[in-house]
């Protein structure tokens, strides 16, 4: 509540004394000061996770504390901010909530991550092989199975920084990736590179805390002479680069082009900037983790469904829920989320991208109704709209959603869990 909100409040009860509003007043104002002050830091140990509250994190889903958090923050914090805009205050009970229903003891720091190709295979297989025996299920609707296809580079010139001429940009590394042929098949969900980078022993200047920007460029042409395009660039710190770390590029553009024309795998290219300036760079295992998913094409499964009527039921549902064309009643609408662009979700590997989906839209009278309390809601304002609201459109079916993520305690490991009630997949009128 903003100010201005709460002096026309107050200034509305005549029966007041003038001194006691002004005290009123002065409270407020008080709290508001204070509310201004505290302190928000992340990542942060948990309150409430220690071992007597294990068996509570397994229990409930973590929205306890969010509504625990906001009932303790609204006094503080809400006279001086915009209600249409969520500030750090917000944005931290809701890290903190979804820390709590992943099991977390605090929001893990990617910068301090160092996993190896290893443990990446590892953890990516183990999730794959998890949400396998989902793909059969009707609740998952992706209708694909994803993969993943492990290429090391063939060729790279014993990372020995070269020159190709005086008018580009010398110590470019060049890589190269055969890509099988039989990835046309499939769709490339994400590619990314993954390779080693060693830092020099010898210049002292490299162990002082700085930048490095690691620049990945396409081959785009060979002839008359060879062009590239930057495709991903990634700005790492650290506090000694005489330690070895793990870094990870966005390869995804690069290999759905090669899929789509092979013969235009002309490579990869890498480039190092330290400080702004162009620097060389030794490394080692490059490798190219690359995602695909391929659709369905048993008709069995589909049979399968069909004959039990629970599930026709359910299909029937997601089917009068799902939008189609301009219409305006209750229905679920696609909502991609993207955790890199996502403040505070960038602990999360994979996937990298899902679609969260939301339910929007009108209700009318008997429309998709959620159950027979919304039947008889809708009946009720009906015959009287000021004593009760018509149904609302929200989600009458949700699904988990399986992540792998960076262990909080371990920067050399990952984690591979669910992400309970994160998808919308049916609508209705409630």
């Amino acid at each position: 509540m903003s100010i201005p909100s709460v002096g026309r409040y107050r200034s509305g009860n005549q029966r007041n004394s003038g001194d006691e509003t002004r005290g009123k007043e002065k409270t407020t104002l008080v709290a508001v000061a204070v509310a201004l002050f505290v302190p928000i830091a992340s990542p942060v140990p948990l309150s409430g996770t220690g071992p007597r509250h294990e068996d509570d994190l397994h229990r409930f889903t973590g929205l306890e504390d969010v509504y625990e958090d906001v009932f303790r923050e609204e006094d503080r914090a809400t006279a001086s901010r915009s209600t249409d805009v969520l500030d750090e205050t917000e944005l931290d009970i809701i890290r903190r909530s979804i820390a709590r229903g992943l099991g977390l003891e605090r929001i893990p720091d990617p910068s301090k991550a160092n996993v190896s190709q290893a443990e990446y295979e590892r953890a990516h297989r183990e999730y794959l092989m998890r949400v396998q025996p989902s793909f059969s299920n009707e609740a998952t609707t992706f209708g694909s199975e994803k993969k993943l296809h492990v290429f090391p580079a063939t060729a790279y010139p014993g990372n020995v920084s070269t020159e190709t001429s005086e008018r580009e940009k010398p110590y470019r590394h060049c890589l190269f990736f055969p890509v099988e042929k039989d990835l046309d098949r499939a769709t490339v969900d994400h590619a990314t590179l993954r390779l080693l980078l060693h830092g020099p022993t010898t210049d002292q200047y490299y162990s002082q805390p700085s930048e490095l920007d690691v620049l990945l460029y396409l081959g785009v042409s060979s002839f008359p002479r060879r062009s590239i395009r930057l495709i991903d660039r990634t700005r790492i710190r650290s506090e000694d680069w005489r330690n070895s770390k793990w870094l990870e590029l966005d390869a995804t553009l690069a290999v759905s082009s090669w899929i789509e024309a092979p013969v235009s795998n002309l490579g990869l290219e890498l480039e190092f900037l330290l400080n702004g300036e162009t620097v060389t760079r030794t490394f080692s295992s490059p490798v190219l983790n690359v995602f695909t998913a391929t659709p369905f094409a048993s008709t069995t499964a589909l049979r399968r469904k069909r004959s039990s009527p629970e599930q026709v039921m359910s299909l029937h549902r997601g089917r009068r829920t799902k939008c189609k064309g301009e219409g305006k009643k209750c229905c679920r609408h696609e909502l991609t989320v993207m955790f890199k662009d996502l403040k505070g979700f960038e602990f999360i590997v994979y996937p990298k991208t899902f679609d969260a989906g939301y339910c929007k839209g009108r209700c009318p009278p008997r429309y998709n109704p959620a159950h027979h309390h919304a039947l008889l809601q809708s009946l009720l304002w009906k015959e009287d709209r000021k004593k009760v609201p018509k149904p609302c459109c929200a989600p009458s079916k949700l699904d988990q959603l399986m992540i792998v993520y960076f262990d909080e305690n371990n920067s050399t490991r990952l984690k591979v869990s669910d992400w309970k009630n994160i998808q919308v997949l049916e609508c209705a009128c409630s």
